[in-house]
């Protein structure tokens, strides 16, 4: 449970910056879209727990969308590309005595998701599915601001010394090293 937690929110954490950053109506949206289809499967096939088939719906979209990444499962000393990985993924499941269904209905999820929203307005030029208006009222998209080095930023960076002061203190300039 603690391993699902856990890459749950790694790739999460990558969708969400990588793919959809600072679209976080498109990201809510994703999500919407995966329960409501997993909550169907879950009802119709009495699965009690879908946090596997979300799992592996991240999975899934998060590798389609970076097929030229290499990831390593779980300890396993070999890199497997990752339109693989969500297969090898469910295959490690089933290992580990876990049920393949809610993995497969993960990725038929997934799959359905990327089909619709990724490949074929690229493949056809149009669009099938867009994030509705009132999830971008209530999450409106946001600039992402770029850091680290060599980033250029159209923006100029905040002078220190021109914010008010942190905490009850005025600290004051200091002194430069070496000068008198």
């Amino acid at each position: 449970m603690t391993t699902t937690i856990t890459n749950s929110l790694q790739y999460s954490t990558k969708l969400e910056k990588d793919t959809f950053g600072g679209r976080s109506a498109d990201f809510v949206f994703m999500l919407l879209f995966a329960s409501f289809f997993m909550l169907i499967a879950a009802y119709f096939l009495t699965l009690p727990i879908v946090s596997f088939a979300v799992l592996t719906f991240m999975i899934y979209v998060w590798c389609n969308l970076n097929t030229n990444a290499y990831l390593s499962l779980f300890m396993i000393p070999f890199q497997i590309p990752a339109r693989y990985f969500p297969w090898a993924f469910m295959l490690f499941h089933m290992l580990l005595g876990g049920s393949f269904l809610s993995d497969l209905i993960g990725i038929v999820v997934g799959h359905a998701y990327y089909f619709v929203m990724f490949y074929y307005p690229r493949e056809y030029n149009t669009t099938l599915l867009k994030t509705p208006g009132f999830l971008l009222n209530w999450f409106p998209p946001q600039r992402m601001a770029v850091h680290g080095l060599n980033a250029s930023s159209s923006q100029p960076v905040p002078n220190a010394r021109a914010q008010a002061p942190v905490g009850p203190h005025r600290w004051g300039e200091g002194r430069v090293l070496g000068a008198n």
